[in-house]
């Protein structure tokens, strides 16, 4: 056979090849099956590359494949599902390399494990009570995501700790500056809390549902007494108020007990308030 015949035959062949492929592409298209769809017109465009039949409906079967994953990954993300929307993002960039859309979702879920980092970071800080730390960390996240509701918890945490710390009296101001080294290996929660005591000649009370027998382990060298007590609070689960210029509550950190003792504050007040208004002066008017 001459090579003119072979070349021919094996155009027709190539031809019935990709027609074949052709058909089975749009036919799993039109069964719902997108992914199968694409692998059968990219065969029959390989087999017919100068078709523009087959080489349109396979790019038009590529794009609604990568709109289809685009969706699947912005869909995954909204709903935080961070693997599975990296996934979806990735398919629609194999098909479409550089798509912005597929490119962006990618360095959007990067950013938000960053951020995710950051918090857990600043939790940690925050537990052994480095408040500057974890503030710069909670303020790196909202730059980045104003509406970050992780970091807007934690900023509001930190306000009410240096809020309560603001409050305390002259006199147990003084006393929480001071500095103290201490260690204290698997010691119970009340012997900490004597030395303390000892140490900075305050009271503390403590609320009946505090186990003071609890077991903490405390190493710190010129440390400051304020951020000392609160270490030991953050860790234990517990949190305090000051009764007066040298006594404190402790009590544990719970949403019944921090109520309560709001509560208590609230009532303590009314009663001023009510003296206040009764023995209040009436203002005098020159007719």
């Amino acid at each position: 056979m001459r090579p003119f015949a072979l070349f021919a035959l094996a155009a027709i062949v190539a031809g019935c090849a990709g027609s074949s492929a052709y058909e089975q592409g749009m036919r799993l298209q039109l069964e719902g099956k997108p992914a199968l769809a694409l692998v059968k017109l990219e065969e029959a465009m390989k087999a017919n590359p100068k078709s523009a039949e087959i080489r349109s409906a396979y790019f038009r079967q590529r794009d609604a494949l990568v709109a289809q994953y685009l969706v699947q990954g912005d869909t995954a993300r909204a709903a935080q599902q961070a693997e599975q929307a990296e996934a979806a993002y990735r398919r629609a960039l194999e098909l479409d390399p550089g798509n912005v859309r597929a490119e962006a979702g990618i360095a959007s879920l990067a950013g938000g494990r960053r951020r995710e980092e950051a918090i857990a970071e600043a939790e940690l800080a925050l537990k052994s009570g480095d408040l500057a730390a974890a503030e710069a960390l909670a303020r790196n996240v909202l730059a980045e995501d104003p509406g970050s509701r992780a970091a807007r918890n934690l900023m509001r945490r930190l306000k009410e700790l240096q809020a309560r710390g603001e409050s305390a009296p002259p006199s147990l101001k003084a006393a929480l500056n001071r500095s103290v080294t201490l260690e204290f290996r698997d010691s119970s929660l009340r012997s900490i809390f004597d030395v303390l005591s000892r140490t900075a000649g305050l009271n503390f009370v403590f609320d009946k549902d505090v186990r003071a027998d609890t077991r903490t382990t405390v190493f710190v060298r010129n440390s400051n007494l304020d951020d000392v007590i609160k270490l030991v609070l953050v860790t234990n689960q517990l949190e305090r108020k000051v009764i007066n210029e040298n006594s404190m509550l402790i009590y544990p950190n719970t949403p019944a007990k921090l109520k309560e003792y709001q509560e208590l504050v609230v009532r303590r007040r009314l009663p001023w308030c009510a003296r206040s208004s009764r023995h209040a002066t009436p203002t005098s008017t020159r007719s």
